[in-house]
């Protein structure tokens, strides 16, 4: 008999479509707007559908926007495969019963304003989904295939306490990649590039909680430098970096942001703390919790070769806990500037060990001044722990 029943239902349906599809699909389009909105807690608009609606749909100019009204993603073509036999069965639910989605010549906004105001919604936590895992709805299992995906993140705010110089405004092109939908979570990857020839890459999860991870080669330091910095008074002002980033958020917890770098060619001008920059920046970076960490960190400071090892935890007064070494310092040409005594003239080389905050600096090492000079007398080589 539920057979029988079943002949009857795609007998009518068949019959409907081949009378006047566009009747059905008049149905369809505000069907899946309601169903894929709910899916993605977002406002769905369909300008086209077109497709032989049994099994597949074609959807053409799809804008996604909040609950404000604000566009934050527009879709060129999206292509959707389904089971029709389990939408009939299951009271209409398109939604649960796609099997893959292929997403041509899309456009992703994400935009933070002054006020640290994003223009996306975040999904809500698990207590405010309890009414709705009460209901017996089938969760979604959909592969997503991305094609041609732009993104434009702009950032009015940046991530520290002053207003950033100038508006951070990055587009990143020709992404390709996937994405599986399952169990209310979704799981991804993909490539493209940023700017013009940045290469990155994205992997991640998304849900109740996140994780983002993000690879980018060929970084043009000085573009997105004063971004990165944008917590602190430091400058960068030359250089390229192999970045990676891992931005983690768990549900009711700030998002924690760990990265690895490693820096060829840089410059960077620390605050007020050295009256020169640091130049042929060369070697490899850390962060986490507000930390950075050197390891075996080559640079050039005034001509000098300085190597670095040790962390330095960010802040209105930085705490460091560094050691490392420098030579080939000639006091009269490049160093005059710290020698209090006129007259001195020599090549230094010193290894040292800083700790504490940089307002109360404690640690010791070693110097030694070769053909050490004091007005016309030659004293030689002269050596002594500090």
């Amino acid at each position: 008999m539920l057979r029988w029943r079943h002949f009857c239902v795609f007998f009518l349906l068949g019959a409907a479509l081949s009378a006047n599809p566009l009747d059905v699909r008049r149905y369809l389009k505000p069907l899946l707007e309601e169903q894929l909105g709910a899916l993605i807690s977002k406002n769905v608009a369909i300008g086209e559908l077109r497709g032989n609606l049994y099994n597949r749909v074609i959807l053409n100019d799809v804008t996604v926007s909040e609950a404000d009204g604000q566009n934050t993603i527009l879709i060129g073509r999206a292509e959707l495969t389904y089971s029709l036999k389990n939408i009939l069965l299951q009271k209409f639910d398109v939604v649960s019963n796609i099997r893959a989605v292929s997403v041509d010549d899309a456009y992703l906004l994400l935009k933070r304003d002054a006020q640290d105001k994003w223009n996306f919604v975040l999904p809500a936590s698990g207590e405010d989904q309890k009414d709705n895992t009460s209901k017996k709805t089938p969760k979604p299992k959909i592969h997503v295939s991305l094609n041609n995906i732009s993104v434009r993140y702009i950032d009015e705010k940046g991530w520290g306490q002053k207003k950033l110089p100038k508006r951070y405004d990055q587009r990143l092109s020709a992404l390709h990649g996937t994405a599986d939908i399952k169990d209310g979570e979704i799981v991804f990857s993909a490539a493209g590039t940023l700017g013009v020839n940045t290469g990155v890459s994205l992997s991640g999860r998304y849900g109740q909680d996140y994780d983002l991870i993000i690879n980018a080669r060929q970084v043009d330091l000085a573009e997105h430098g004063f971004y990165a910095l944008s917590f602190s008074d430091y400058k960068v002002n030359t250089g390229r970096a192999d970045i990676d980033f891992h931005i983690a958020a768990r549900e009711k917890s700030a998002p924690a942001l760990t990265a690895a770098m490693r820096v060829s060619g840089g410059e960077f001008k620390p605050g007020d703390i050295l009256a020169a920059p640091l130049r042929q920046i060369d070697g490899a970076l850390s962060w986490q919790d507000g930390r950075i960490y050197f390891d075996n960190l080559q640079a050039d400071l005034l001509g000098s070769p300085l190597t670095l090892n040790g962390t330095i935890l960010l802040g209105k007064i930085p705490e460091v806990d560094l050691q490392g070494s420098i030579r080939d310092v000639d006091l009269q040409k490049k160093y005059s500037v710290f020698v209090p005594l006129d007259g001195v003239s020599g090549v230094a080389a010193a290894s040292f060990e800083l700790k504490g905050p940089l307002s109360e600096l404690s640690g010791g090492g070693r110097f030694a001044i070769a053909d050490l000079h004091y007005l016309q007398n030659e004293i030689g080589l002269v050596s002594a722990e500090f």
